[in-house]
This record gives C-alpha cells, structure tokens and sequence, in this order.
C-alpha cells in the first residue's frame, strides 16, 4: 500500500514537472515571437524612413537644382556689390548642402564633434557679414559657460541662413541673437538661442508659422513629411532642419498670433542640449552620499587624510540634484546602500538614466560577500565593505583614475 502511494506521489511530481517544464518553454517561445514581432517592425519601420528620406532627397535636389539655376540667371543681371555677394553666397551654400545631402540625412552620420566657444563662433559669423552695418547683436547670458563639444559647422551654417534670410527680408530690422542657459543635467547644459524679428520667406510666401514649424521637429517617416516638402518648398528651411535635428535640437517660434511669417516678424528659438568642456582641476573631489550625517563625516575625514575634497549629501534625491547642478566638480560618487526613500542602487539607477553620465560610483555598505552583486548585477564601479578606511579608499580612487584615463 505505502508503496502504491510512494509510485502516485512520484507519478504526480514527474506530471507536474513536465507541465510546469512546458509552461516555462511556451512563455520563452511567446517571448522570441515577440522579440522577432518588434525587430520586424523596426526593420519595416527603418525601411519606410529609408524610402520616406530617398523621395524626400530626391525632391530637395531638384529643388535646389532650380534655385541655382535662378540664382544664376539674376546674379548676370545684378550690378549691386552686396546684392552679388548674398547671391553668391547663397548659390555657394546650396551647392555645398546638395553635395553633403546624403551625409546629413544619414542614420550614422560623421562625428565632426570638436570644443567650441559658441560666443566666438557667433560673433564671428556676424562679423563675416560685409552688409550687417551693425544690424545684427548678440547678447549672452552672465556667467553662463560657452564652451562646448558638438559639430559646430551644422549650427553656423543654420544661423547663417536664419540671418541671411532675416536680413534679406526683414527690410531694415535689427536681428538680435540672445544666447541662454536654462538648465544643466550632469555634463550638459540645456542651451537656448532665441533670435527675435527673423523672416524665413520672401514676400509672396503664404506659408504660415505653424506650417514651419511643424516641418521644423517632424520626423522624416511621419506620412506628411513628403508633403510639407513640396508645400514648404525652400531648400534653405530643409537645410536649418536638418542641421538643428542633426544636433538632436528643437526649433520653435515665440509669436502671439498665428500669423503669415512674411507680414509679421516672429522670435525663433533653437533649443540644444550640449556637452560642456570638462574643466581641468588640480583637485580632485568625491560626493559622500549616506542618510547618517555622522557617518557621511567620518567617511569625509577619511578622504580629507588622503588629500581628496568631498562634499555631503544626506540622501538619494539631494545627490542627483547636486550631480545635476554641479556634475564638473565631481570625480568620483561613494554612496550608502540602506537609505530611505532612495537606496543607493536605485539612485545608480536614476543617474544612469542619463547617457551622459559616467563618473564613477562606489557602494559603501555593510552588506558583507555581496561583491558580485553590487558589481555585476547592480553595474556599481566598486564595492566596499564599511567602514571605509584610508587604504581601501587610496586603492578604489587610484584604479577609477587610472580607468577612466
């Protein structure tokens, strides 16, 4: 009899393991069916881009073909100086972005990113401009960094647009260039440049504000693209959108009224998140994040003995605020794991949201053997066991330097 039920339990587990086997494979199935499901949708979505970019390249060209050609023909009939330079100006950029249509629009496109002072760079371009007689200014932000690294020849040559067009229409208004920062999130900063009485078409031109606009930050598969194309039908404006977007920015105008571009001056603003240039410091300096502010103390004298300056913050929230604000004044993260509110793994979560950071974060804790997991699980640069001490610390900073060099 024992036996009988032995056989029936044994029986009845080798069922349930079967069943539970098969479970797990059909939801490992379903889940490679939804992968392949998602993958065939970004190639069909890649591949109407693809004919959605060729249509759209096609027709700017001819486009642009047509402007030289009439281009051409006026500047034969021109005697004016600065009427034959904006001409040849003009024919010059076409020329130059028909040539490089195919690397704008590219998926990949070259990494031409160098450091750059955008204030210089700006008031260059207006200097360059013989006719500007003083009608074109720039002001800058007090105290506002300037220096950053992006491919700066896309955005000189769409302000040069802006302004050619702004000049050549706007009669005798006064362009002026204002440059802001309004935020900073980790190594970037959030980079404003607001041009107020801008004109991007000609007289006869009945394309609205809106009309831009939303050919300005559409995407290139969205079904209208093709349409505001031949309804936009300007090479120049096909130009600054693709250089702004390029820079991963935003365009967007600041008018009251709906009105025709060409009856109303508006202010254009272009909106960028640019890297800033690291500053080089002789020191070096690590943030303590700990709940304990006795701790986050002992934790700083420990750093002071060694020769390292450190600031303290008592949770998760007032770290990525101070990595946020201040992100160049900082080598080096040591943070505690038991916090309320926030732990330190998911305050590494919340900073690694952001591409661009990438200092080094070291957990201090009092969880013992738990190395593979803060490390290869949770992606934390180091693991320390508390309490920190001036060899181990000596130890960790000197392997994050040399890593990061």
């Amino acid at each position: 009899m024992n036996y009988i039920i032995f056989c029936s339990i044994v029986i009845i587990v080798v069922i349930l393991g079967v069943i539970i086997s098969y479970w797990k494979i059909k939801k490992h199935i379903r889940h490679l069916e939804q992968l392949k499901r998602i993958a065939d949708e970004d190639f069909y979505t890649m591949e109407c881009q693809s004919i959605a970019e060729e249509k759209a390249v096609s027709k700017i060209k001819d486009n642009i073909a047509s402007s030289i050609y009439e281009l051409n023909r006026i500047l034969k009939d021109t005697t004016s100086k600065i009427s034959k330079y904006e001409l040849q100006e003009q024919i010059k950029r076409l020329e130059e972005e028909c040539n490089n249509l195919d690397v704008i629009i590219s998926l990949e496109p070259e990494n031409n990113n160098t450091t750059v002072d955008i204030e210089k760079e700006i008031k260059d371009l207006i200097d360059e401009l013989p006719f500007n007689d003083n009608r074109v200014n720039i002001n800058v932000q007090k105290g506002i960094e300037t220096k950053f690294i992006f491919d700066n020849k896309k955005l000189m040559s769409a302000l040069k647009i802006i302004i050619l067009k702004s000049l050549e229409n706007g009669e005798n208004d006064k362009i002026t260039i204002n440059i802001n920062c309004t935020e900073k999130i980790n190594s970037k900063s959030k980079i404003v440049i607001s041009i107020n009485n801008v004109h991007l078409t000609d007289k006869d031109s009945e394309i609205s504000k809106d009309d831009i606009s939303a050919f300005f930050n559409m995407k290139t598969i969205d079904p209208d693209y093709c349409a505001y194309i031949e309804k936009i039908n300007d090479p120049d404006l096909f130009i600054i959108r693709q250089n702004i977007l390029y820079l991963s920015g935003k365009i967007f105008f600041c008018h009251e009224n709906n009105a025709i571009i060409n009856k109303k001056t508006t202010n254009l603003n272009i909106a960028l998140f640019l890297e800033r240039e690291k500053q080089k410091r002789k020191y070096f300096k690590a943030l303590i994040v700990d709940d304990s502010e006795a701790i986050a103390k002992m934790n700083q004298e420990v750093l002071q003995n060694i020769k390292v300056d450190s600031d303290i913050v008592l949770s998760g929230a007032e770290c990525i605020k101070a990595i946020n604000e201040n992100y160049d004044d900082y080598d080096i993260i040591f943070t505690d794991n038991q916090m309320p509110e926030m732990n330190g793994t998911e305050l590494l979560k919340e900073l690694k949201k952001d591409d661009s950071f990438n200092l080094p974060v070291v957990i201090v804790t009092s969880d013992n053997g738990m190395k593979h997991y803060f490390k290869e699980q949770c992606g934390f640069n180091d693991y320390v066991v508390k309490p920190l001490n001036e060899k181990i610390a000596k130890k960790i900073i000197k392997e994050q330097l040399e890593s990061n060099d």
